[in-house]
């Protein structure tokens, strides 16, 4: 009696077996497993030249502006931008060839959401650009995470809403009238959202920006993106720097900070200048040495 074995798949693994170019590359250990990091800034080609291989990504889209505000009588105040969408994809199927990275810009003037990042030919969850922050009497704009709400008379509005698995919401607002100001909200966060003004009865506090999110894929250390921007103060005797927490959301006071570049955080609101987004980032890494197919 005869048998016929199948046959057995068999692959390849050793130093370098996966082989990629492209973006800021950098290499390390990590949990005992060397892996080789590709950064894109600005948009670029990664090129697989190995086989098909599998990946982990990291996709940031820019963040949104703050919006500048008119500080006439009792304090009109506008809200801060939204960071953008951060998202995180692990064991991912890449193919051979080459895949055009595109980085997303943050919003680059007043009230404006972020651009979108992207990687071509390759499947994995959109990210989306960072919400715009709201103008005076508006509620912010939807986005990765939300953008802030400007004030409104005799009543809050709210913030704008996040991405499901990108963000958060963004601040709501407080109210004004004529004789005390408001203050808007800040912008949402890849880690938490974006905080409410304070009511004009309490002193005028622009809503912190919402925290963003940690990610190690760059260089194996822990670096914090996509913060929201802070909202702003409503009165021109008061100056309130409410820095946006984590990874770069602006900072409200005379002049809005900018959102971090390449961390995709949100621009803050205030009186002019208001603070623009930051731009995105991608990041693509791999173990260098995982079963390649058999040749």
């Amino acid at each position: 009696m005869s048998f016929i074995l199948a046959p057995q798949l068999v692959g390849r693994r050793g130093p370098g077996t996966f082989q990629a170019t492209g973006g800021i590359e950098q290499t390390y250990t990590q949990n005992n497993i060397v892996y080789k990091s590709h950064t894109f800034i600005e948009t670029g080609d990664f090129t697989v030249i190995s086989p098909d291989g599998v990946v982990d990504i990291l996709v940031i889209s820019g963040g949104g502006s703050g919006t500048t505000s008119g500080l006439g009588e009792g304090g009109t105040v506008s809200g801060a931008g939204g960071a953008g969408g951060m998202v995180v994809e692990t064991g991912k199927l890449i193919q051979q060839g080459v895949k055009v990275v595109t980085i997303g810009a943050g919003g680059a003037s007043q009230s404006v959401a972020g651009d979108v990042s992207s990687i071509t030919n390759f499947t994995y969850t959109a990210s989306v650009g960072g919400g715009r922050g709201a103008s005076y009497g508006g509620h912010g704009g939807a986005g990765g995470s939300g953008g802030g709400a400007g004030t409104g008379n005799h009543g809050g509005l709210g913030g704008g809403a996040g991405t499901a698995g990108q963000g958060n919401n963004g601040g709501g607002s407080s109210d004004r009238n004529s004789h005390s100001s408001g203050a808007s909200g800040g912008g949402g966060g890849a880690g938490g959202v974006g905080g409410s003004g304070s009511p004009s009865n309490e002193g005028t506090v622009g809503g912190p920006g919402g925290s963003g999110s940690g990610n190690d894929y760059r260089t194996g250390a822990s670096i914090l993106y996509a913060g929201g921007g802070a909202g702003a103060a409503g009165s021109t005797s008061v100056s309130v720097n409410t820095a946006g927490s984590g990874g770069g959301g602006g900072q409200g006071g005379e002049s809005g900070m900018n959102g971090a570049a390449n961390k995709g955080g949100g621009g803050a609101a205030h009186s002019s200048p208001n603070g623009l987004g930051g731009s995105g980032i991608v990041v693509i890494r791999y173990d260098i040495n995982q079963v390649q197919p058999a040749p």
